[in-house]
């Protein structure tokens, strides 16, 4: 209602999303990363609820749409001044960025490249490599890479394919 899309999260019995799509096909997925300082900008829009599982997936259908929304936030004054993790966004069209934190405590994004490529998160950060929890460069990173360059290259992109890929991951 309202004019918002409908939204359906998955996550823990906390209730707290882990992920979730809207009827546009926009996706989110998150990583979790230790904590990291981000930067206020009380001139920016000062949200009251969670901005990608509240405000981006039922205001907007693409990932453009979300990374203009996303920037439009203040990101550090919702998150007490630290965040700790990223999101991985995707919609119908097959565009994807991860939105993150660089060293600078400001919003980055990491874009997937145009085509038919693709990008991998994992539980480092993509702007700030150092801002990790497993040993970079991460071997389920590395892994999903190599699988997903090999399957392309031998146009062997398929449901198996890929559920192999995230069983290498898992």
């Amino acid at each position: 209602g309202d004019g918002k899309y409908g939204v359906l999260c998955v996550g823990f019995d906390d209730l707290g999303p882990q992920g979730g799509i809207n009827e546009k096909g926009l996706a989110f997925d998150g990583n979790a990363l230790p904590y990291i300082p981000v930067k206020t900008h009380p001139e920016r829009l000062q949200p009251s609820e969670a901005i990608v599982n509240k405000i981006i997936l039922r205001e907007c259908a693409t990932v453009e749409e979300a990374i203009a929304m996303a920037r439009s936030y203040d990101w550090g004054t919702i998150y007490s001044g630290k965040f700790a993790g990223q999101y991985l966004l995707a919609d119908a069209t097959g565009d994807a960025c991860v939105l993150g934190f660089g060293a600078d405590g400001e919003l980055a994004i990491t874009r997937k490249p145009r085509g038919d490529g693709f990008i991998v998160s994992t539980n480092f950060n993509r702007a700030y490599p150092e801002n990790r929890y497993y040993a970079y460069p991460c071997v389920r990173y590395e892994t999903a890479t190599r699988m997903l360059e090999k399957s392309i290259r031998e146009s062997d992109l398929t449901v198996e394919s890929l559920a192999a890929v995230l069983n290498a991951v898992h």
